[in-house]
């Protein structure tokens, strides 16, 4: 919905079909649907606890889930499921396909999910024992196989990483890319290798890890993801062009993405954060792994209004083709209203898109 009122033209980015696709009711009311399902389940799971027998019901709801997202009937946004489907599965084989922007979008949405990748670990290790004893049992994160469910999302990234070098032949700034999700690889098994072997030694090198990694990462986000502090703009530290209104919003996401890249911090003292209470270590990781999802969230919006404008900056898509002749005042007038009409409606479209009143085909650059 705010892509749509900032006239971001993501129906092309994301490449679906503008025909068939959900608005943001639709998106409502599927999240609405599972919230339902979710609630039914956690009812009967509370209304009959019994022992650790009741516990069945978590594997119900997300078979269920899994159900609907996968059944291969022509309902329930079928085409949406389908197109989501194949887009994981080009994620599940990186470095096989050639790269598309919903590929790349995809793979780092799963980047701030590792918090739930490493809770199919502890599903399946408190399913095995029956959900009793798990701080003892199922203290997954002193297991290595833990820290290696943690990579996944970055491991995929890199190897699309590599795959856009080897298509296009440009080391920056895919290759500078891969880097950076390297580097947080190696964070990741820094921070494993300090939670189970333990020792100063250990700690010190992490922590030296995290914030190179967090400084690379958040210079990413501003400079190459939302591509802003360009030089001689109207305001200062943003870049020329900006869809979204209220231009606060944008310092406010600056702040906030900086801040929340850092927020590993809390896992070196609990308590200091905590300002003196006794915190479980589980609890500051559920803690950080929210703050990333709502980093995530702000990230979103101005990543894809920046893939937007550069669209447009290299005629890839565009609101406005220059003519080889002059039309008349009349043709004029006429073509801007259409043109206004149309932007209001649909953002800015594809070059030759045969949805655009002022679409002409112009050849890809070899």
């Amino acid at each position: 919905m705010a892509w749509t009122r900032a006239h971001i033209n993501y129906r092309f980015i994301f490449e679906v079909d503008p025909r068939d696709h959900l608005d943001s009711w639709q998106f409502m009311e599927m999240s609405a649907f599972l919230f339902a399902i979710a609630s039914v389940v956690l009812w009967v799971n509370f209304a009959l606890h019994i022992d650790h027998n009741s516990y069945i019901c978590v594997y119900v709801l997300l078979g269920v889930i899994l159900g609907l997202f996968l059944m291969p009937v022509k309902t329930f946004y079928w085409s949406s499921r389908r197109w989501l489907i194949k887009s994981l599965w080009r994620i599940l084989f990186s470095g096989f396909h050639r790269v598309e922007f919903r590929d790349f979008f995809l793979g780092d949405e799963m980047c701030s999910l590792t918090y739930t990748f490493s809770m199919i670990l502890l599903l399946g290790c408190a399913g095995a024992n029956g959900w009793s004893n798990l701080d003892d049992v199922c203290n997954t994160t002193q297991w290595w196989s833990n820290a290696a469910f943690l990579m996944v999302p970055n491991t995929f990234r890199l190897l699309q990483c590599i795959r856009r070098y080897a298509d296009s032949g440009d080391a920056f700034p895919h290759l500078a890319n891969g880097a950076k999700y390297s580097s947080t690889i190696v964070t990741i098994w820094l921070a494993s290798a300090n939670r189970i072997v333990g020792g100063t030694s250990w700690r010190s090198v992490w922590v030296a890890s995290a914030i190179a990694n967090s400084c690379f990462t958040s210079l990413w986000d501003l400079l190459m993801d939302w591509g802003l502090f360009e030089s001689r703009t109207k305001h200062r530290f943003l870049r020329s062009e900006l869809k979204f209104e209220r231009t606060w919003l944008y310092y406010v996401a600056i702040v906030t993405d900086v801040i929340l890249r850092f927020v590993w911090i809390t896992q070196i003292s609990p308590s200091f954060f905590s300002f003196g209470h006794s915190v479980h270590s589980a609890t500051v990781a559920y803690i950080a792994a929210v703050l990333e999802v709502v980093r995530r969230f702000l990230w979103n919006f101005l990543r894809v209004e920046n893939e937007h404008v550069s669209n447009c900056g290299q005629f890839r898509a565009t609101t406005d083709i220059p003519l080889p002749f002059s039309p008349s005042p009349a043709q004029r007038l006429d073509s801007d209203q259409t043109h206004n009409e149309f932007e209001h409606d649909y953002g800015s479209v594809a070059v030759g898109s045969p949805t655009s009143p002022r679409a002409a085909f112009i050849p890809d650059s070899p």
